[in-house]
């Protein structure tokens, strides 16, 4: 599976600010009319839809861009060849995918001023914002991402203060 192809006018620049890429989508999304001013029904491309994200052809259409880049990065710090296995390039993109869309719903939780309401309910979009932070966490372990184990030493804080090198308080 190879990057997304996008339209020559739409690919993105190395070192592309990936979030104002979302932050602008999210506006264009915003602006669009819900409804037909005439008839009352949706329109198509509303940002009705765009609401989870999880569905919206607007919301991935608008992000392409955004993917394509931290796609880019990705395979750029794994050191990937120009043609990664079919694996790694759909895990990569899983990653991506879930990126945009945890720093998406982390925009509108502080949109909407906060993880709790004004009545200490947790918000409705708490539920989406874990699992895509749980989603994306799973693919970053798939890509390479692993967990270390420290060793803890067993000396108190004063013994260890003592065996730090000077000047690296």
């Amino acid at each position: 599976m190879q990057q997304p192809e996008l339209p020559q006018d739409q690919v993105a620049p190395e070192g592309r600010d990936v979030i104002a890429d979302l932050e602008t989508a999210r506006e264009r999304i915003g602006s669009r009319p819900d409804r037909d001013s005439q008839t009352g029904r949706f329109v198509a491309g509303n940002g009705a839809a765009a609401v989870t994200r999880g569905r919206s052809a607007a919301f991935w259409a608008e992000v392409a861009i955004a993917k394509a880049e931290i796609m880019r990065r990705v395979l750029s710090d794994l050191a990937a060849s120009d043609e990664p296995t079919e694996v790694l390039a759909g895990v990569v993109e899983a990653y991506a995918e879930a990126k945009l869309l945890r720093r998406s719903l982390f925009l509108d939780i502080t949109a909407a001023g906060g993880t709790t309401t004004t009545k200490n309910h947790a918000r409705r979009l708490l539920t989406p914002y874990g699992a895509a932070f749980d989603r994306e966490l799973k693919a970053a372990h798939a890509i390479g991402l692993t967990r270390r184990a420290r060793i803890a030493l067993d000396l108190p804080i004063d013994e260890l203060l003592r065996q730090q090198p000077e000047g690296t308080e």
